[in-house]
Order: structure tokens, then sequence, then C-alpha cells
């Protein structure tokens, strides 16, 4: 899990997310289209610079914060933002 703030200039591309999310998974782009229940051109499409959106993207959320570091990888702004969360929420309530 990563510590350090992100902002969205330091971010690299939904793309090159993807490629690095296929590499920590081992996942092939059908693959991941089968897991999020989307044909494969969707995935496809994400390759190239098109972004999720709709129901693809919850579900590939809910993927990729099932893979450890995969919201990191895929989404690390809202990674972060969940972490803060979950902090205030630990200090405020206790674990």
């Amino acid at each position: 899990m990563r510590d350090e703030p992100s902002t969205a200039q330091d971010q690299p591309a939904f793309p090159a997310r993807l490629r690095a999310f296929r590499k920590l998974t081992g996942m092939t782009n059908a693959e991941i289209a089968k897991a999020i229940e989307a044909p494969v051109g969707v995935v496809n499409g994400w390759q190239r610079g098109a972004l999720p959106r709709g129901l693809a993207l919850l579900r590939f959320m809910a993927l990729a914060a099932k893979i450890p570091d995969g919201m990191d990888t895929m989404f690390p702004l809202l990674a972060a933002d969940i972490r803060k969360l979950d902090a205030n929420r630990r200090d405020r309530y206790g674990s």
C-alpha cells in the first residue's frame, strides 16, 4: 500500500495504469472483461485511451479493490482518499 499522496498531475494516464494493473494481476484484457461482465471491446478501448464509465467502471473498481494494490494501481487518488477516510474514522471511533 502506498503512503505518499498523489495529485492528478502525478498519476499516469488510464492506459498506463491499465497496463500496470494487467502486469500486477497477470490478467489479459479478455479476463478483465469477463471479470467485470463487459465486452472485451470495452477494455480494449480503455487500453487505447477511452475512459471507463457507468457499470463497467463500478465493476472494475470492485475488481481492483479485491486485488492487493489494485486500487493504488488503477485509482491512486481514490485509494488515497479512502485511506484518509479510514484513518479519520479510526481516530474518531477507534478500530
